[in-house]
């Protein structure tokens, strides 16, 4: 997801698209081919896999977090 401007400035995509990634296949369609409706919808699907990883992630890391801050009654 990171890696656009790397891959892009060495090798456009690759050899055959050997080293393509999402972002690459989103500019490659979307403005160099202009299919921008295809463009926007790679676009759409590569925000819901981010958008879900994120809450998947928060939701992982509160409930760390959570789970450290709780303590037990000494004695009782």
């Amino acid at each position: 997801m990171q890696l656009f401007d790397l891959v892009w400035i060495m090798t456009l995509g690759g050899p055959v698209g050997a080293s393509t990634t999402m972002a690459t296949y989103l500019i490659d369609r979307g403005f160099r081919r202009l299919e921008f409706g295809y463009g926007s919808a790679i676009a759409i699907l590569l925000f819901v896999i981010c958008f879900v990883f994120a809450l998947f992630y928060q939701r992982y890391a509160l409930r760390r977090d959570l789970e450290g801050a709780q303590t037990n009654a000494v004695g009782g």
